[in-house]
């Protein structure tokens, strides 16, 4: 409780700064942080923290102080969105086209899969360690569905919709007519990673 106290204790543009540096690290990082160290938090979050601190210092040059301080963590935010959603790509596109580094930041292909934004699952299908197989044979036929349609989760386990399923050792795929009741409600399927034998997944 003390080292709240303290915490609050501080200036109020000093607690911007670290608020918008740890909200932008947060919104760049989460489902790709599972690398991360402490001095990986701070150093992130201190670079998002001075892109807020250069637009608190505009905003005192140009006599607009408080106007400074409101836009320092949305400015940082938005820099932290910008860099999610296209730079971190177009960067380490970069750096691969040059082949200064051909890492992708990741320590398995899965993580490298789940941790890439904008890609869109159109179908998967999983098959389990006991020969049955489980088919969203199309994500669109779910867009209305009220739960996560998906999760790829960080452990190899999934959260799907199960359209069609196939037992062991049969050809055909048998429909499931009932994932969307009006009465019952949406019914997705966990499958835990241990339960996994192999998946394929198309994407747009």
């Amino acid at each position: 409780m003390q080292n709240i106290d303290s915490l609050l204790s501080l200036p109020i543009d000093t607690l911007v700064l670290l608020a918008a540096g740890y909200l932008g690290y947060r919104l760049a990082f989460t489902g790709k942080d599972r690398e991360h160290k402490t001095t990986d938090v701070i150093f992130i979050s201190a670079a998002f923290a001075a892109i807020a601190k250069a637009v608190m210092m505009i905003g005192t040059a140009c006599g607009a102080t408080t106007a400074g301080l409101m836009l320092a963590a949305p400015v940082s935010l938005l820099a932290a969105i910008i860099w999610r959603r296209w730079m971190s790509e177009w960067v380490f596109g970069i750096l691969k086209e040059k082949q200064i580094m051909t890492h992708d930041r990741t320590e398995t292909a899965w993580q490298s899969l789940i941790a890439k934004d904008g890609n869109v699952v159109r179908q998967i299908v999983v098959h389990r360690t006991d020969g049955v197989s489980y088919m969203c044979k199309d994500f669109y036929e779910f867009k209305d569905m009220r739960p996560t349609k998906l999760i790829l989760g960080d452990d190899g386990s999934i959260v799907m919709p199960v359209s069609h399923w196939r037992d062991t050792n049969e050809t055909e795929w048998d429909k499931h007519d009932d994932v969307m009741d009006p009465v019952w409600g949406d019914r997705i399927t966990y499958i835990p990673a241990a339960q996994i034998r192999s998946i394929a997944i198309r994407m747009e």
